[in-house]
């Protein structure tokens, strides 16, 4: 069922759930969307990769133990604003544990602020160069982020 409008306070869209759709007319729906959904005066955060970072700091291939037992590898390639990616997670009792390729959109702040005000939002604010992560490795796309609030007018 479809939610109602005006009810909520804030939306959170975390870990880059935002800008998985290969086609942007799509990225903008769901950005309407939040809006319905939101209350006057009501807030929009966005945890997306730090896209100035990530182009400079993209390995094609990396890999990482992610505890004694678990080791992460990745594959990635930047073509435009779209990054494929593959990620295998292979555990040394258990052999393969996941095998996955997705492909992800990356913004700008100049991008995503135009994409906010479009959709109505006002007062965008970015925060960058942000890591939930104490040791310098690569964690995948979400190593570095960028925190987006806006408000919905």
């Amino acid at each position: 069922s479809r939610l109602k409008s005006d009810t909520y306070s804030v939306v959170f869209m975390m870990a880059n759930s935002f800008g998985y759709f290969p086609d942007e007319r799509e990225n903008i729906l769901i950005l309407k969307e939040i809006y319905r959904v939101l209350k006057k005066g009501g807030k929009i955060l966005l945890d997306l990769t730090d896209s100035h970072l990530m182009r400079k700091n993209l390995a094609p291939f990396s890999w990482h133990e992610a505890n004694k037992d678990v080791i992460v590898c990745r594959e990635r390639c930047l073509k435009g604003n779209i990054v494929n990616a593959r990620e295998v997670v292979i555990s040394k009792k258990k052999g393969l544990l996941r095998d996955g390729a997705y492909c992800m959109r990356i913004y700008s702040k100049q991008t995503i602020t135009q994409l906010l005000k479009k959709t109505g939002y006002r007062r965008p604010a970015i925060k960058t160069n942000l890591s939930l992560h104490r040791m310098k490795k690569d964690y995948g796309l979400m190593t570095q982020r960028m925190l987006i609030t806006a408000i919905k007018a």
